[in-house]
């Protein structure tokens, strides 16, 4: 079932518009989009993913144990000539 958009929700991603929400889970959510043709799609748009601690248990873990010494973030997906000059000799 669609769902209306909430507050945040994109009115169009690329070249598709976004209709609805189709649902939402833990990797990210799903949309009812519209191709520039007109034709029905679904499209995803991955979540926000947390790297540090988290607690289990009331214990905390480390999802990545050692040191992380970069952390980059961002808000859409990269070209590969992007990710090839973030990349370091």
């Amino acid at each position: 079932m669609v769902q209306p958009l909430g507050q945040g929700d994109p009115a169009c991603l690329g070249d598709y518009g976004v209709v609805g929400r189709l649902g939402e889970g833990g990797m990210g959510r799903v949309f009812l989009g519209r191709s520039p043709s007109g034709r029905s799609v679904a499209i995803k748009m991955e979540g926000p993913f947390v790297i540090g601690r988290a607690r289990y248990g009331g214990r905390p873990v480390d999802h990545f144990p050692g040191d992380i010494k970069d952390v980059m973030a961002f808000d859409r997906a990269l070209t590969g000539a992007e990710i090839n000059g973030l990349l370091r000799p």
